[in-house]
Parts: C-alpha cells; structure tokens; sequence
C-alpha cells in the first residue's frame, strides 16, 4: 500500500510505484519542540475548513481551502484525502483525484510570503499533503488567515449527484492507525505546528447544470477547457475564474456572484451561432487576461446585461456581440 510517510526518520523505499520517502520532509514533532523553545504560542485555535465545492463531471477546477482565525503560526502541515483513499489506504474509491497541491507557490496562499518550500507528496492521487515552516529572514510568524492551500481536482468519470468526502484529518490511517500527533485518533490530521487546530472536513459534489459558489469568499478556478454544449448557469455569491479555455456553444447564465474569463497564453476559444451569455440582476462578468473569452474571432457571443454591476473589461483584446 502506499502512504503519506512524512514524519518518521525511519525510511520507506517505493513500493508499486506509490510515494515512499526515504528522507524526512518534515518531521512534525521536531517542528513542536522548535516552536517550544523559540516561544511561539501555544494556546490559540485557528480553524482549518475544507468547505463544500460543487464541481462540473470531466473538469480540472482548483479550490481553495481556508482557515481564519489570525493566530500567528509558525508552520504547518497540510493533509487531504477524498474518499476512502483509494488502493493506497485500502480503500475502492478511484475518483476524482487530486492532481495538484499549493501551499507556498501562488500569492494567494497564506505562507507564499514567508517559507521554506513545501514540495507535495502523494499517495495514489486521493491523498496529498505537503509542509513548511516559515522563513525567520522574511517573517517569522505569519497570521492564520485566508488561503492555506490551493487544490485542483480532475472529475473525469464522475456523474452529476455525486458526493465525495473531502477530509483534512482522519488521512492515510492504513499507514497511521493512530495520528502521531493525538494517539486517540486514527490517521494524520492537517495542523499548525505547535498549536491545537480545529478542522473541518468538507465535500465534494458533481454538478452538471450549475457552477456554485455559495460562499462570497469562494473562489474556484476551472483550469481544464469548459464545455458548455447546453444550458449551464453561474449561482451563489462566490467567483468562478475560467483559466483553460472555453467551447461555448450553449447558453450559460450568471446568476449570482461573479464569472471571470482570464484566458491567456492561446487557451482554446470556440463559439458557437448563437451562443449566449445572459447576466442576470445579481451577477456579474469580469473579462480580464489578454484573450477575448466571447469571441473566437469568427463568432461572437450575444450578451444580454440586466446586472446593476454588469459587464466589467479589465483585461485586454476583448470583444463580444
């Protein structure tokens, strides 16, 4: 089976093919005892939330999980598993998978400012995980607040009505029967080294109709190519960003929230005779990125604007019917 081995001196060679490390990443104990003696404090609980995210079927689409709180943190180490795990932990789940994990790479991560690298570890694609301390030259605390880490999600073979488990703790417990951490748990739990953390675990679910991001402060981005080959609609009060490209050859709707287009780079655009983008009275449509995203230089996309906020260009190249 394959696991997460990430805290133990001990080493692991590969076995099948799964991750096995043979040196210590991140040895979550020691980071304990560096926060003890350097006097980072010990009493405070942020909280780590995974959310609910409702995600197309045969998408690529990053999420965001947050944490708040603003207790000043020293490092963390960040685990997440869907499902069962899958064969690495003695599981039967196969999807979606994770194909992607940031905790320190994008700006919008909480410790992108101040690290000392978090390269992703993996077992099987249903469980990732990652650590980091910060670095004393840049900051040596950083507050616990915002986007602790960036996950994409690949929904090939799902189907709409299906949910999934997104947990934070409770990981790999084919490997940790008991959480080094808290012996009266099974598995490793996601936490800010030297501190109690509370976390919640979360879930996935497939939505074909709908892109939802009920939370204001949920932003998802849609990394792989959005086909929109009938009707689809934009609810909820959170963004959704289109990065990879569009085949838009239906009608999609924004109903609530915000749909940003920031294509660059030549990410694929096709439009169909036809096709439309209707805003609604509460949502809005930001075109940013240096590609049109409603036209293909060809054909254009009809726009029907009843939005108070509207049509919004910060970006450049754009153009629409």
């Amino acid at each position: 089976m394959g696991s997460l081995n990430t805290i133990w001196f001990d080493g692991y060679t590969a076995i099948a093919g799964m991750l096995k490390r043979t040196t210590m990443i991140r040895n979550i104990t020691l980071i304990t005892v560096f926060l003890l003696l350097t006097g980072a404090p010990l009493s405070a609980v942020p909280l780590v939330d995974a959310g609910t995210h409702y995600l197309l079927p045969a998408t690529q689409t990053q999420i965001a999980i947050l944490t708040s709180g603003g207790d000043l943190v020293r490092g963390v180490d960040f685990y997440t598993q869907i499902g069962d795990g899958g064969a690495a932990n003695g599981g039967i789940d196969t999807k979606p998978v994770i194909t992607a994990l940031d905790i320190v790479v994008d700006p919008r991560t909480m410790f992108n400012t101040s690290n000392t690298g978090a390269p992703p570890f993996s077992a099987g694609g249903l469980m990732w995980g990652a650590s980091t301390t910060t670095d004393p030259n840049k900051a040596a605390t950083l507050p616990a607040i915002g986007t602790l880490a960036l996950l994409t999600i690949d929904t090939a073979g799902t189907t709409e009505g299906q949910s999934y488990s997104l947990k934070l703790k409770g990981v790999d417990t084919y490997e940790y029967p008991q959480d080094p951490i808290d012996p009266t748990r099974a598995g490793l739990s996601t936490h800010f080294a030297g501190l109690t953390t509370l976390v919640n675990d979360g879930q996935i679910l497939i939505s074909a109709g709908t892109l939802q991001t009920p939370n204001a402060s949920e932003i998802q981005t849609i990394v792989s190519q959005l086909n929109v080959s009938s009707l689809l609609s934009k609810s909820g009060s959170g963004m959704v960003i289109l990065a990879g490209g569009i085949n838009h050859i239906g009608n999609l709707s924004v109903e609530g929230g915000t749909l940003k287009y920031n294509f660059s780079g030549g990410k694929p655009v096709a439009i169909g005779i036809g096709a439309t983008l209707t805003i609604g009275t509460s949502g809005t449509v930001e075109l940013a990125g240096g590609e049109s995203g409603l036209s293909d230089g060809t054909h254009f996309i009809n726009v029907p604007n009843n939005s108070l906020t509207g049509l919004i260009v910060s970006g450049t190249n754009q153009t629409a019917g």
